[in-house]
């Protein structure tokens, strides 16, 4: 880091590993796109959970429960920080959606009973499949940071 950050002294042997960009490991292995997000870009995943989630959310509905709007606002705040081109706002968006219907899908598998072996193999593998496959998907949006090319293909359409 060119400022330093990041920096300190540890047994007497120079580090400068104390500013975390990315989780590779809580990344790669994510159930669901809140722990993309979370582990994605650490820093400014951090201030946007706690300058901008966590002041909108309502703190009279119980703790851990989902609340959409914060969460879609976050996700907006998000968008215009990154710029204001279509493909940020088509994936900031999806992740929205993504992120809604991964937490139906993984309370409607807690939900249903199926043996023990399900619940510890085969359900985060289909979470982790849905959660990969639709951000994939939707990171194709990258492709419209210009706006002549994406008023070129929306003119296309037909």
């Amino acid at each position: 880091m060119a400022a330093g950050f990041g920096y300190h002294v540890k047994d007497g042997a120079r580090e400068y590993n104390t500013v975390k960009s990315m989780n590779i490991r809580k990344f790669a292995f994510a159930t669901d796109i809140s722990h993309l997000t979370n582990n994605w870009n650490v820093q400014i995943h951090h201030w946007l959970k706690y300058y901008v989630m966590m002041r909108l959310l309502d703190r009279k509905k119980p703790r851990g429960s989902f609340q959409a709007v914060p969460v879609m606002i976050t996700f907006v705040v998000s968008a215009v920080w990154h710029g204001t081109y279509p493909g940020f706002f088509i994936l900031f968006t999806a992740c929205i959606f993504i992120q809604i219907t991964s937490k139906n899908v993984g309370s409607s598998l807690k939900n249903v009973e199926f043996p023990k072996v399900f619940h510890l193999v085969v359900e985060p593998v289909i979470l982790w499949l849905w959660a990969f496959v639709m951000t994939g998907y939707y990171s194709c949006a990258f492709i419209f940071l210009e706006y002549d090319f994406f008023v070129t293909y929306s003119n296309n359409w037909h």
